[in-house]
């Protein structure tokens, strides 16, 4: 009996390790990537919103 338990307990441990190691890797590598593209979009973002200006200040250089 103790030989049967101790299978079934090396093959769930096995399989949580398994399902352990495809959560984490899927999580530090893909979120890892889309964090870094997000990050070159805010920077392009703001350095057109530099380039362009705010709407007030459009509006104070048409006035001039």
């Amino acid at each position: 009996m103790s030989g049967i338990k101790e299978k079934v307990i090396r093959k769930y441990e096995r399989r949580n390790r398994e399902e352990e190691r495809k959560t984490n890797k899927g999580k530090e590598g893909r979120s890892g990537k889309k964090e870094k593209k997000n990050e070159r979009g805010k920077k392009d973002q703001q350095r057109e919103e530099k380039e362009k200006g705010t709407n007030k200040e459009k509006k104070r250089r048409e006035h001039k």
